[in-house]
């Protein structure tokens, strides 16, 4: 793979319902890199879900994609793979998190290796941190989880608390004390929720439940 004169040389990323991951071309639709996530499950919503991190221009560092699917292992609970876009999947071995995640969210900060962060809301309110980050503040920081099953939407935030010990073979943070809610909303039984789409401003979240 090489970068054109413009930048706008891709890999697109494309995950499919049944755990296959591929690398595509974006000049050519040329198929670069294939792989099965045999142990990846979608969530609910039949999604997978994918973020790219870090570019492919804060190099010699490589570029960093993560995805997290539920596991259909060992691990009881989600699971995220780490991996470097140009190179795809292959090899990488997933890592098991402390529960399920019901929501997720880009902090807009990066840490001291160019990385963005990704907020991971857990199934006990605690929040994961990927990556690491000595330097990360967690002040006001809000985020809100929607329920298609029951039609509740629960609003939480994180204020001004202290990241938990790091994970040194897993590379992410946990929180010390739990999210707090904030507010909730019940949508009367005879609607039904077709999807939501937060503000951009306020990043990227997705319906996990």
């Amino acid at each position: 793979m090489f970068g054109d004169r413009f930048g706008l040389r891709k890999i697109i990323v494309m995950a499919t319902e049944n755990g296959k991951l591929y690398g595509i071309d974006s000049s050519d639709g040329r198929v670069v890199w294939q792989s099965f996530l045999r142990d990846a499950g979608t969530f609910r919503n039949n999604k997978f879900l994918l973020y790219q991190l870090r570019s492919a221009v804060h190099y010699p560092l490589p570029p960093l994609s993560i995805l997290l699917a539920q596991s259909k292992g060992d691990c009881d609970g989600t699971v995220m793979y780490s991996f470097n876009p140009l190179v795809g999947i292959a090899g990488v071995e997933p890592i098991c998190l402390p529960g399920h995640v019901i929501q997720t969210a880009l902090i807009p900060v990066t840490n001291q290796e160019h990385s963005k962060v990704l907020a991971m809301l857990m199934d006990n309110q605690k929040l994961l941190i990927y990556p690491s980050s000595s330097h990360l503040s967690l002040s006001n920081i809000f985020m809100f989880v929607v329920n298609k099953t029951s039609n509740d939407v629960v609003g939480y935030t994180i204020a001004n608390t202290q990241l938990g010990r790091l994970e040194d073979t897993k590379g992410y943070h946990t929180t010390n004390t739990p999210a707090q809610l904030l507010w909730s909303v019940h949508i009367p039984d005879d609607q039904e929720i077709i999807e939501v789409q937060p503000h951009r401003q306020f990043g990227m979240c997705f319906v996990v439940t």
